[in-house]
């Protein structure tokens, strides 16, 4: 839910927590998109997650805050064919902590990957 440039810190900790649901709505007998052995079923995932971070700096400079801690909540969905090495997934995350801003302005941060292997 926060721009990766919010709060650059020496020293961090950061804990992650999700909850991942098959797609309830589509046949188990439809065959995924550019795969001939995966199911569609299988292959689609919707998702929730939490994400909390602290951070804190050495020598924070005149102004900054030595720590900080934030918090943030968002959904999104994935799709992964093993047999042909590839997967997408994009998410979107809201901002939570309530003295935390994002330094960017906006509330919705959404992140888009593609990985294939070969």
């Amino acid at each position: 839910g926060y721009p990766r440039t919010q709060f650059w810190a020496d020293n961090g900790h950061a804990l992650n927590m999700g909850l991942e649901f098959p797609p309830y709505f589509i046949p188990k007998g439809v065959k995924a998109p550019f795969s001939e052995k995966t199911r569609f079923y299988d292959a689609l995932r919707w998702f929730t997650f939490w994400d909390w971070a602290h951070g804190s700096r050495k020598s924070p400079q005149p102004g900054d805050d030595k720590s900080e801690e934030l918090m943030s909540a968002g959904v999104g969905l994935k799709y992964v064919v093993p047999d042909q090495n590839l997967a997408v997934r994009v998410d979107c995350g809201f901002p939570l902590s309530p003295d935390n801003d994002p330094v960017d302005g906006d509330n919705t941060h959404t992140w888009f990957s593609v990985t294939k292997g070969f």
